[in-house]
């Protein structure tokens, strides 16, 4: 598709890093394999019009799999990004180098493990040997299965069967959550909240590394089933007599105005939809309501379906705000899916009202007019601006329907 941005002068080049095929290409001089590829794709984008621009690519070669990961430069920047790289890269394998440089593109790319600012990566199997003896079973081999290039990595640990005994979680923040585990799994002991999450295991500071249970399920659908059970499981949480959170901040004035001047700047033509969705949030805006401990990242990849139960993982975002919050963001999930037709009207309007009934079996729901509130409010500083920041082809196609519902949905227009 055509992208609806506005030329970026700080990132020129930015729509050719997009095609993942083309970067491929320009990685032949530097990598033998970039010549074989037979697939190629664009993993994860993070972009900020005028600010920053990121890249992660997954290309297959000869029946291996190559993660290498871009960060762009403003022009004549990238040259001493890239001294700064080499001096730091992993050069143990003679047949590539760690880090490479783009002059042309302005563009500076990491081959896993190495990366701009998480050296630990490059320490997994060191991490492997030192926490290897926590476990039940020798922990043999890792599997990657997340990347957030200069942030964290997560590993699958494998025994010598190749079953998955453990989650490794790689980063600055892996201490942290790690934390957050802990003061879950001690709050869950003091009450009688049926909820699941995984338990921590341990974590090793010189490696920046946590590892936590593996949790057998699937991922969560929208299907009322699934939706029945995350409400249940959030309405446990949002009890949970947890201290020493952070306070939810994503849905207040500074962070709505940093959404609007965002979306607006890389995509001129829906200023008016965006602004007028603010002006109407600002007009309306909710009390804190109910406080409770939120999960503050909720959506399918951070819940697993095992039968009539959910566990929720990924907690490094928990906060303490409104209740509504963690439902609005899944509601408005559930708009975004509607609105692009993953799923009819019909089956999201099911979806939520088996959200919200599964909740009020644990919990009092928040005020219709607080998740409404919430909703349009998630649409914005999450779906919307993260359309943009994370370059969804498929969510850009549908924004402009998206935030007018959303509008809708605030004014009374249309039902939750």
């Amino acid at each position: 598709m055509t992208l609806p941005f506005a030329h970026d002068p700080a990132f020129p080049h930015r729509d050719a890093l997009l095609d993942p095929a083309f970067v491929a290409a320009r990685l032949v001089p530097s990598f033998d394999w970039a010549a074989r590829v037979t697939r190629s794709e664009r993993v994860r984008a993070t972009y900020r019009m005028g600010g920053s621009l990121r890249m992660l690519y997954r290309f297959e070669a000869g029946g291996a799999e190559y993660n290498v990961a871009a960060h762009a430069f403003r022009p004549g920047r990238s040259a001493r990004a890239f001294e700064k790289a080499v001096a730091a890269a992993d050069t143990s394998h003679a047949e590539a180098p760690g880090v490479v440089h783009d002059p042309g593109l302005d563009a500076v790319f990491w081959l896993f493990p190495n990366d701009r600012r998480v050296a630990t990566l490059r320490t997994i199997e060191a991490a492997r040997a030192f926490l290897s003896p926590r476990l039940l079973r020798p922990w043999v081999q890792s599997r990657l299965v997340a990347w957030a290039p200069e942030n964290s990595a997560t590993f699958q640990c494998l025994d010598a069967a190749g079953a998955v005994i453990a989650y490794a979680k790689v980063g600055a923040r892996a201490r942290s959550e790690y934390e957050r585990y802990m003061a879950l799994t001690d709050a869950l002991a003091q009450t009688s909240a049926d909820l699941r999450v995984p338990r921590p295991i341990a974590f090793s500071p010189v490696h920046d590394t946590m590892l936590v249970e593996s949790v057998a399920g699937r991922l969560l659908t929208y299907e009322p089933h699934d939706m029945r059970a995350m409400g249940i499981a959030l309405g446990h949480l949002h009890g949970l007599p947890l201290a020493g959170l952070p306070r939810f901040d994503r849905s207040g004035c500074s962070a709505r105005r940093e959404a609007v001047d965002l979306i607006t700047r890389s995509i001129p033509s829906l200023a008016s939809a965006v602004e007028g969705l603010a002006a109407e949030l600002s007009a309306r805006e909710e009390g804190t309501g109910q406080p409770g401990c939120l999960h503050g990242d909720v959506h399918p990849k951070n819940a697993l379906v095992s039968g009539s139960r959910v566990t929720l993982i990924d907690v490094e975002d928990m906060a303490i705000g409104p209740r509504a919050a963690d439902l609005g963001s899944l509601l408005a999930r559930l708009l975004d899916a509607r609105t692009s037709e993953e799923c009819s009207p019909a089956a999201a309007r099911a979806g939520a009202a088996a959200l919200l009934d599964g909740y009020s079996t644990v919990s009092a729901v928040p005020e219709a007019g607080a998740l409404r509130w919430h909703t349009a409010a998630s649409v914005l500083v999450e779906r919307a601006q993260r359309t943009v920041t994370r370059i969804y082809e498929r969510g850009l196609r549908h924004l402009d329907a998206q935030l007018a519902e959303a509008t809708r949905l605030l004014v009374g227009h249309e039902p939750a």
